[in-house]
């Protein structure tokens, strides 16, 4: 059965005046708890909001104004949140409108705990520990160590008949990463654990242009589905690793425009937005499995049970981003134990589920 999603009418982010649109970019941990919306006027917060649980209300922090220095307003570029929801990413730029990239932890957003400075368009995997950045005509790898980011990787934008990069993914396990000018060109790139580099995958650039890139983490099979959203049509590349020697086929392609994409750590689900809906699909076949009507930016959670929407030009263009939650019925994945305890003492009992009442 198609499954349906319902907007969580009592959460949202809503920008406060006309022109502010809120929810230009979107991203959101894999659990759906750590959402981060970001602004596109440049001189509004991101805001972050973070749920006691699925489907829960949100507590939402908005970063500082100005951003911390050198920068003197934020930028209206793509974010990151971590697939853990431990950390996330956001761009700046200073009076000479050179980027910088902060980047902060979840549990303590007043104030960044790194700084990478002449980067945007920062990528961070599951746990934070491997951050991607554009720097100039360059693609920047740093690896987190003792608390603070060190360059390991930097690899030449080679498109350079292009227009600059304009979008970066990389993969949660970090086991691959993509880049595109959105207008022409994309490169995507494999890890080589023999080298502890990144390698060029055979044919790049490929000659097709993505608006937004999102990659899954590594299958069994060492396959990496990488999800680019464009016009006339969006493919779902994967990318075989097998120590080091990089495969490159094309499993999936869905017809009509995109130009917002996520997908799923396991490469199963993707969520694509044309601007004015969104679809769910099946990552390998292509089929629908849900549409939402409302579109712009999008993120996915891990099973798919929820989809963060930004929208930038609802109300007069001040733009809202909101959380839509699938109605698939509860699956109890823990039963609680019985236990025998003492008079007076205390039993605890545990049970799990997935999916929303």
């Amino acid at each position: 059965a198609a499954v349906s999603y319902t907007r969580r009418t009592s959460d949202s982010i809503v920008g406060a005046a006309p022109g502010q649109a809120e929810g230009n970019y979107v991203s959101m941990s894999n659990n759906g708890l750590v959402s981060l919306s970001l602004s596109g006027d440049g001189t509004t917060a991101p805001v972050l909001a973070v749920a006691a649980s699925p489907g829960a209300t949100t507590t939402q922090t908005s970063l500082s104004v100005p951003p911390p220095s050198p920068c003197i307003d934020w930028g209206s570029q793509q974010p990151s949140v971590s697939s853990s929801g431990n950390m996330f990413a956001v761009s700046c730029f200073d009076p000479s409108s050179v980027y910088h990239t902060f980047v902060y932890r979840t549990s303590s957003p007043s104030a960044p705990f790194a700084m990478i400075a002449s980067a945007n368009l920062p990528a961070i995997s599951a746990d934070g520990s491997t951050l991607a950045v554009a720097s100039g005509m360059s693609i920047a790898i740093y690896q987190l160590s003792m608390g603070s980011y060190t360059l390991k990787q930097t690899l030449a934008w080679t498109s350079l008949s292009s227009t600059g990069i304009g979008t970066i993914t990389i993969a949660p396990d970090a086991s691959a990463f993509a880049v595109s000018d959105q207008v022409s060109f994309t490169e995507l790139y494999g890890w080589n654990s023999s080298t502890s580099q990144f390698v060029l995958a055979p044919s790049m650039p490929l000659s097709v242009g993505c608006t937004n890139l999102a990659a899954s983490s590594q299958s069994s099979s060492g396959a990496t589905a990488i999800v680019c959203s464009g016009f006339p049509s969006f493919p779902i590349f994967s990318l075989v690793n097998t120590m080091g020697s990089l495969l490159l086929s094309t499993q999936a392609t869905i017809s009509g425009y995109a130009n917002a994409a996520a997908i799923t750590p396991d490469g199963s689900t993707v969520a694509v937005s044309d601007g004015a809906s969104t679809t769910i699909a099946s990552a390998t076949t292509g089929t629908t499995i849900a549409t939402i009507a409302e579109g712009g930016l999008v993120a996915i959670s891990s099973d798919a049970a929820t989809v963060f929407v930004g929208e930038p030009n609802f109300s007069m263009g001040a733009g809202r981003a909101v959380w839509y939650d699938s109605n698939v019925a509860p699956t109890v994945t823990l039963q609680p134990m019985s236990q025998s305890v003492s008079l007076g003492s205390t039993a605890t009992f545990t049970a799990a589920a997935t999916g929303y009442a």
